[in-house]
Order: structure tokens, then C-alpha cells, then sequence
């Protein structure tokens, strides 16, 4: 399945696709819906909450960083992840590095930025 098929999915089942992959299974009675044990619940909105997509991301990076990088690269460019197999290892390693910055050290750099 290419970044192209993954685009063209509305948002619904995206956020299906990728609670399954995080360990939910599909709630079979109720369609939309997934089970967490024993819990019918709606899915995660990975595809529009921040804090729901860096979940799936750290979960991403933990299994594949660099697959990872290029696979967003690949949705972020508009690019197919053949265009992006190039990139050098050594950036993306240091990219993965500033993905898993701790909120303070996102806030530190952030103040630095904003006071000048």
C-alpha cells in the first residue's frame, strides 16, 4: 500500500486502520466503533488531535524510525516513498532525535525562538 492509497482514505477509517495497528480490535456489533477489552468505544481521532497522531508517531518511531521519516516526508512532499528512499541516513537519524525532544525541551527551544 503506497502513501497515495492512505490519502485517499477519509478520515474515519484512517483513524480505524491506525487504532488497530495501536492494539484496539474492531468492535464487530457496532461498525465505526473498536473494542479497548472489554469497551466499546468510537476510535482515536489520529488524523486531527496532535496528541493522538504523536502517539501513533512514538509508536512509529519505536518500531521503524528512518521508515518512519520517509513515509512523512512522503505525505508532507507529496512524493512517493521511492523519491524519498535516498534521503541520507545520517540527517534522518538526527531528525528522529528532534521528534523525540521532551516538552521542555519543545518549550526551551520555543521561548529562544519567539524572544529573539
Amino acid at each position: 500500500m503506497s502513501i497515495e492509497d492512505v490519502q485517499r482514505w477519509p478520515a474515519s477509517l484512517l483513524d480505524i486502520e491506525l487504532c488497530l495497528l495501536m492494539g484496539a480490535e474492531e468492535d464487530k456489533h457496532r461498525p465505526g466503533r473498536v473494542m479497548y477489552g472489554d469497551k466499546s468505544m468510537f476510535p482515536k481521532t489520529y488524523s486531527t488531535d496532535i496528541s493522538n497522531a504523536r502517539e501513533a508517531q512514538a509508536k512509529a518511531i519505536e518500531l521503524d524510525a528512518i521508515m518512519y521519516l520517509k513515509q512523512l516526508s512522503a505525505s508532507v512532499s507529496n512524493q512517493s516513498y521511492e523519491q524519498v528512499q535516498e534521503y541520507d541516513l545520517i540527517q534522518l537519524i538526527e531528525v528522529v532525535r528532534l521528534l523525540q525532544a521532551t516538552p521542555r525541551q519543545i518549550a526551551e527551544a520555543a521561548y529562544l525562538t519567539l524572544k529573539g
